[in-house]
């Protein structure tokens, strides 16, 4: 016995275009027969309509019930098949009764429901669907834990029988009774609460290391600024240096002149006629009568050739200084740059393990994969043990109801 729980659906009126129905047609030949339960019509179509009916005014049964309305269920239909092994050949009053047993172990035997055998494969199997939504009260049926619930109830029926087909349900129903979980894999909350906290770890790391990275580099700019200093203090001084003997030259030169002028009228005449690009007359009269003036002029030219020197010297010195600068920049360009790939090293790092822990399993095979697995496991220990399959029966609808 395989009990296989459907997806919850929507629609009663496409479950009934399924089950009732040869699969991708109209026909119904695979239908060998529909019981109906709870319900007052025996006629499939008017079964399903009465379900929709039921489904659609919910809230209205709850109110005429006295009970407050909850969400609305957007899901009413429930079904599930029951398999016989190929070597079974229960009949229909086996069927039924297997049906209605699980009906009321479910806890849904107030509930509409109609249950449709099929012939369309070599093991017997009914469909049961079931409408969730009670019909006098307007709740709607609780059906957690209904795999556990038709496990236990499949291996009980299998004993009942007298043949166990399915050796590995009876050991994880013995293993769950010992308080073993198939399925260990966290809840949705602990899953949550464990990359939570993994998450918020690796971004405090993040965040560390970015200061580190912050820290390491403010060192390291002091520093640069720091040899920077000592560099242009160091041109200073070179360029003094270089220039110290020249303006030793200078104001030895510069002394010499004044003392001249000062001492000899040759001297000053020399001068004077640098000064008026005139005759000997005319310069010899400048030299004698404006001895002052002259004088002043001639301290004036020594100031220019002084700041003349000055201004080469400064020259020399700001082209020494802007190689420093621009050494300086070119080491704390790279050093920026250095530090930005380091924290765009880290973030993308951090981002690409955040959304492994967030995707990650912790290395827990998922509860459909486990139990696809049992299934496909029975399904091969099946195909071993059928017999050949017996030719499809043509339906008698002069004993439809």
């Amino acid at each position: 016995m395989v009990p296989r729980i459907a997806k919850a659906g929507r629609s009663f009126k496409g479950a009934a275009l399924y089950y009732l129905h040869d699969k991708g047609a109209l026909s119904d030949e695979r239908v060998q027969f529909v019981e109906i339960q709870n319900l007052p019509t025996k006629d499939p179509q008017r079964a399903t309509a009465h379900m929709i009916d039921t489904a659609s005014h919910s809230a209205e049964l709850k109110r005429a019930a006295g009970l407050k309305g909850g969400r609305p269920l957007t899901k009413p239909v429930y079904s599930y098949s029951l398999a016989w092994h190929p070597n079974e050949t229960p009949s229909k009053a086996d069927q039924l009764a297997a049906a209605r047993e699980t009906i009321s172990h479910l806890g849904l035997e107030d509930h509409q429901a109609m249950i449709v055998a099929h012939n369309d494969t070599d093991h017997p199997h009914v469909h049961v669907i079931v409408n969730r939504v009670h019909p006098e009260t307007g709740r709607a049926a609780v059906t957690s834990n209904d795999k556990l619930i038709l496990s236990r109830w499949a291996e009980a029926y299998e004993r009942k029988r007298g043949t166990v087909y399915c050796e590995q349900r009876v050991e994880n129903n013995a293993a769950r009774a010992q308080g073993y979980v198939k399925d260990r894999s966290p809840t949705r909350q602990e899953h949550y609460a464990w990359a939570k906290a993994e998450t918020d770890a690796l971004w405090a790391r993040y965040r560390s290391a970015r200061d580190e990275i912050d820290r390491t580099g403010q060192i390291a700019f002091t520093q640069m600024a720091r040899e920077r200093r000592v560099a242009l203090k160091t041109v200073r001084e070179a360029q003094r240096e270089a220039f110290r003997p020249r303006w030793r030259s200078l104001y030895q030169e510069q002394r010499e002149a004044l003392n001249g002028y000062d001492g000899r009228l040759s001297d000053r005449l020399r001068y004077a006629m640098r000064q008026t690009h005139t005759g000997r007359a005319r310069a010899f009269l400048s030299a004698v009568v404006s001895g002052d003036a002259m004088r002043r002029q001639f301290l004036r030219d020594q100031e220019g050739e002084r700041r003349a020197l000055g201004r080469e010297q400064k020259a020399a010195m700001s082209s020494e200084r802007q190689k420093a600068d621009d050494a300086w920049r070119d080491r704390t360009k790279e050093l920026r740059a250095r530090l930005k790939q380091e924290k765009k090293h880290h973030l993308d790092s951090t981002k690409a393990q955040t959304d492994e822990i967030w995707q990650a399993k912790r290395g827990m095979e998922s509860t459909d994969k486990a139990r696809q697995k049992a299934r496909d496991a029975f399904r091969d220990k099946l195909k071993g043990e059928r017999k050949p399959s017996r030719p499809r029966r043509k339906r008698d609808r002069s004993r439809d109801p």
